[in-house]
């Protein structure tokens, strides 16, 4: 079976998810919403395929050729949106003991500025 543009989209975001999960040492995964993102960018690409094949046709009316070209790349965009929404490029979350850390040194500073302007 021939892999599809949607199916090796698929696998790089998942190797991506992975590499990035080692990277950082934890164990990623896709959230539900992703998950939809990730189906909708596969279809999406899998639909952009189909009509660069359909647009390599040399007896193409013309008009048709204009109308699957803009809906190829309304496809490829739509690729580019879904995949734009997926958070595996996103900082890792802080750890509590940095929060808090900072937290407290904002309380500080807060402190001694509201006595300053009063």
């Amino acid at each position: 079976m021939t892999d599809t543009a949607g199916q090796r989209l698929r696998d790089q975001l998942d190797e991506a998810l992975e590499r990035t999960g080692r990277e950082r040492n934890v164990s990623l995964q896709w959230d539900e919403r992703e998950l939809a993102h990730l189906d909708a960018a596969q279809a999406a690409a899998d639909t952009a395929e189909l009509l660069a094949v359909r647009l390599d046709d040399p007896e193409l009316d013309p008009a048709l050729v204009v109308r699957l070209g803009a809906e190829r790349r309304l496809q490829l965009k739509a690729v580019a949106d879904h995949v734009d929404r997926l958070s595996i490029w996103a900082e890792v979350p802080k750890s509590a003991r940095h929060v808090k850390a900072g937290q407290a040194r904002w309380d500080h500073w807060r402190a001694n500025t509201s006595k300053e302007t009063a």
